[in-house]
């Protein structure tokens, strides 16, 4: 049975199940921004004023989460929040723990850069000539 077809047949028998997968799905986000924050959950319900069974219910997706509570815990660990819409075949927007690093480099047109582009083995062009030993420069001299 594929994976569309189980969906279909739970989703017939339970027609609260997208919802239910949503609203899990959002509290697993807030729980990883709130450990990725570093930011614990006693602490976190101190600046909520909130008791630490209210923030073990939100996290876990056992309350309703309304928009406001989910405001409150971004703003609390220090995050903003928005919603996004897409369409259902659309890929799920990143959330900043989801995202790649990317190392920015400063480019230049010099020939010594395209030569070490193009290169074909993992050995990097040297932009200036290898510096002698004295042995080298004993023998040149």
């Amino acid at each position: 049975m594929s994976r569309k077809a189980l969906l279909a047949g739970l989703i017939e028998q339970n027609p609260n199940l997208p919802g239910e997968l949503a609203k899990v799905t959002v509290a697993a986000d807030l729980a990883i921004l709130v450990a990725e924050s570093g930011i614990s959950r006693s602490d976190l319900a101190k600046k909520l004023g909130w008791t630490r069974a209210r923030v073990s219910q939100v996290l876990s997706g056992q309350g309703n989460l309304t928009i406001e509570t989910m405001h409150a815990v971004a703003k609390a660990a220090g995050s903003s929040f928005d919603v996004v819409f897409r369409k259902p075949a659309a890929a799920r927007a990143l959330q900043p723990w989801q995202q790649k690093a990317t190392l920015q480099l400063p480019m230049s047109d010099e020939p010594e850069l395209t030569n070490w582009i193009n290169r074909k083995t993992m050995t990097p062009v040297r932009s200036h000539p290898p510096k002698q030993t004295v042995k080298q420069r004993q023998a040149t001299a």
